[in-house]
């Protein structure tokens, strides 16, 4: 019996979702540990800033953040973007270290919106 005819013989049992629906991605997302630290090097830290701005994945490297965990985050939390300010960085470390919950969190980082003047 080939695979073909095993895959054959599951669909006629109505069990063909397990060979043909694709698995779902699961990203990963950073500790509480790991968020207060990349918020306050983001709030303090100008070097540090500018190379999360440019290499987001080779700072989370240099917070101690496993490279399993990075590597499975979503991809748009890994590309080089502008930030936004300091104070906005401290701003959301003093929300998040005051939250009474340690409720698994997903890596956001503030980030600046322009407008366009395009339309």
């Amino acid at each position: 019996m080939t695979d073909f005819t095993l895959a054959q013989e599951d669909a006629s049992i109505g069990q063909s979702e397990a060979w043909t629906r694709p698995a779902e991605k699961k990203y990963a997302s950073l500790s509480r540990e790991h968020s207060l630290a990349l918020l306050h090097k983001l709030a303090t830290d100008d070097g540090f800033r500018s190379r999360f701005e440019q290499k987001p994945a080779a700072a989370l490297a240099e917070l101690g953040v496993p490279h399993e965990t990075i590597v499975n985050l979503k991809a748009g939390c890994l590309t080089a973007k502008p930030l936004a300010d300091k104070a906005a960085m401290t701003a959301a470390h003093g929300e998040l270290s005051n939250q009474a919950s340690s409720v698994c969190l997903s890596m956001w980082v503030p980030t600046v919106k322009l407008n366009s003047l395009d339309k």
